[in-house]
């Protein structure tokens, strides 16, 4: 289950927000103080109080009294097929029934049956009010059904995750409804992990293994989870070492005679001495934040829904990242809602949707940003405030030719080399051709040497991968020596060399442009431009050296690509960043081998994994 889309009405700073937009993976509310973002959080955990809207719009007259005093949130959710057989044992229902509209015939509409029968996603629309009620729900898709007491029912295979149309029944009440199932369950899958101080250090003991929403009962299920399954709590403490190395173990313990747990932490080669413990509740504010949100993660056979308020204001940029890591690259699954005015959180998480939130006077917009579009991105740019003690917690950083090496790169290590980052960032230098200058060379070297050891506040670097351009094997072996082996360089001209798939070029191509492009142009096109002059530097090549692979390693892959995007038409400029990053990601999706060779190099630079 995730939430689709989203839209608060009379709570807080919302009178009735747009409709948003919401996708699996990470997602990440951006806006200045005040916009909104924890009263968005507090509605979307679906645990909100009665708080409406006061402004001009509901209360004209000093001391009139609010017209609506209900507060709501309308949501619709996701649910897959193969979620559906653990809910309905969960709610003890063996098969699914859907409501349909009253049918002049006794059997239902083929069609109809159908369209069910093939669906591998249903979707549900449901109102929370505060206090956490629900009504008004219905599914909404593959087609909508309002409850009535005709339903079709189906069974469902937990083990071929298919469905089996068995008959039209007659049900006596909503509680046998999907829909209505579906929205109760989900609202107890929703965890919200405020920016405050968790007071969850101690609990009374008891056979639970389910975290509560708020976290309170952390004590009770870490215990009955290093009872039951050691392998999965261990797996929770070597996640906590990596964010916190200072933590070794998490031991639970009783509180003299009392059934009551109480959660310590025990810190490098303090193993055997229970009287250096730090108790939980005394610790950091986010540890107890994080060490809720694996267990979370960790022990949940089903996807949930996490939000995230504020992790800058509990956590530090080092560990934000590494938290932000370890969720994407293992437990993609879930579905993280993350608010946040911190640049490095963002980037941090490298959300599939940003919300833009801002506040007009007394009331708050919501805003999907489409993060291709540059206008839209500096805006939140603008709100957030990049500044250069962005680097400021990061582990290592890997040093890369320019911007777009800096967005692809991640890229090819998570999705090519399926690592995670972790503590490590890629950075692009600000100016490699300061290296074509022999004069600057040894100086420049100097300045890049210093990164390396990490002078100051800046964290040290694990290698610069620069474009190779044309430089000899001994200008290359030069800089390698001065640079002491920190410099790398890529085996084809550039980084653009390895976007040249005719087959990713027409499809990024005809995405952008908004019309078609087919392969059969680019090869055209190329077939006839691929030798030009203004693209290959060796004037001197005959036509019997005129070799693919030759051209594939020195052609002048930047500019070539620049001209064939403007060959499709005016305005169609190629875009070194924006469409060199959908190209790497096509490629990734769709013929990932032919970035191997970038990959392998990509590696060689990056520390070990521990």
């Amino acid at each position: 289950m995730h939430i689709l889309t989203a839209q608060v009405e009379n709570y807080k700073s919302f009178l009735e927000s747009e409709k948003i937009e919401f996708t699996p993976g990470f997602n990440v509310i951006v806006g200045k103080n005040n916009s909104g973002k924890t009263a968005l959080v507090e509605a979307l955990s679906l645990q909100f109080d009665k708080t409406p809207h006061r402004s001009i719009v509901t209360q004209p007259i000093e001391g009139a009294q609010l017209q609506n005093s209900t507060s709501s949130i309308n949501l619709t959710f996701e649910v897959s097929l193969s979620e559906i057989p653990d809910l309905l044992a969960k709610y003890n229902q063996e098969n699914l029934l859907i409501s349909i509209p009253k049918l002049n015939n006794p059997v239902p509409h083929k069609n109809l049956v159908d369209t069910i029968l093939s669906s591998r996603t249903f979707v549900i629309r449901c109102q929370y009010q505060s206090s956490g009620n629900r009504r008004n729900w219905d599914l909404i898709a593959p087609f909508r059904s309002p409850w009535l007491p005709n339903a079709l029912e189906f069974q469902v295979s937990k083990s071929s995750q298919k469905l089996r149309y068995k008959q039209k029944v007659t049900i006596s009440g909503h509680n046998d409804h999907f829909a209505k199932v579906a929205a109760q369950e989900f609202q107890k899958r929703v965890y919200c992990f405020k920016a405050e101080r968790f007071k969850v250090g101690q609990y009374k003991a008891g056979n639970r293994q389910t975290l509560e929403p708020d976290a309170q009962n952390l004590p009770e299920v870490l215990a009955n989870l290093n009872l039951s399954n050691r392998q999965k709590f261990d797996i929770i403490l070597k996640h906590m070492s990596e964010i916190f190395p200072e933590i070794q173990d998490i031991p639970i313990l009783p509180i003299n005679d009392n059934p009551v747990l109480k959660i310590h932490l025990s810190a490098q080669g303090s193993s055997n001495r229970n009287d250096l413990l730090i108790a939980l509740q005394d610790s950091g504010t986010g540890i107890a934040q994080v060490l809720a949100i694996l267990f979370v993660v960790v022990t949940s056979n089903i996807p949930q829904t996490i939000i995230i308020d504020e992790p800058q204001s509990f956590l530090h940029p080092g560990a934000i990242r590494k938290l932000f890591s370890i969720l994407s690259h293992h437990y993609s699954q879930h579905q993280y809602i993350i608010t946040t005015h911190s640049p490095t959180a963002i980037v941090s998480a490298n959300p599939q949707n940003i919300v833009h939130l801002q506040k007009e006077e007394y009331e708050s917009h919501a805003k999907n940003i489409d993060i291709r579009e540059s206008t839209q991105v500096e805006k939140i740019l603008a709100d957030v405030g990049v500044r250069l003690s962005d680097v400021f917690g990061i582990d290592n950083v890997l040093w890369v030719e320019g911007t777009t090496e800096e967005l692809c790169f991640p890229l090819i290590i998570s999705q090519i080399l399926n690592r995670p980052l972790m503590g490590t960032a890629v950075f692009g230098v600000i100016n490699t051709g300061d290296f074509q200058s022999r004069r600057l060379k040894e100086t420049i070297i100097k300045i890049y040497k210093r990164l390396s050891e990490g002078a100051g506040l800046l964290p040290p670097a694990v290698g610069f991968i620069f474009d190779r351009e044309m430089k000899t094997c001994e200008e290359q072996k030069e800089l390698v020596k001065i640079s002491e082996g920190k410099i790398t360089f890529t085996k084809r001209r550039m980084y653009e060399n390895y976007l040249l798939i005719r087959e990713a070029i027409a499809s990024v191509a005809s995405a952008y442009l908004e019309s078609e492009i087919t392969v059969e142009q680019v090869e055209s096109w190329l077939d006839e431009h691929k030798w030009d002059k203004d693209f290959i530097d060796d004037k001197t090549i005959s036509e019997d050296d005129k070799k693919h692979d030759y051209w594939l390693s020195n052609v002048r892959g930047d500019k070539l690509l620049d001209a064939l995007f403007k060959s499709f038409g005016a305005g169609s400029e190629y875009d070194k960043v924006e469409h060199g990053k959908a190209l790497t990601s096509w490629i990734i999706e769709n013929t990932p081998d032919e970035l191997n060779e970038i990959a392998e190099l990509i590696e060689s630079k990056l520390p070990p994994i521990s």
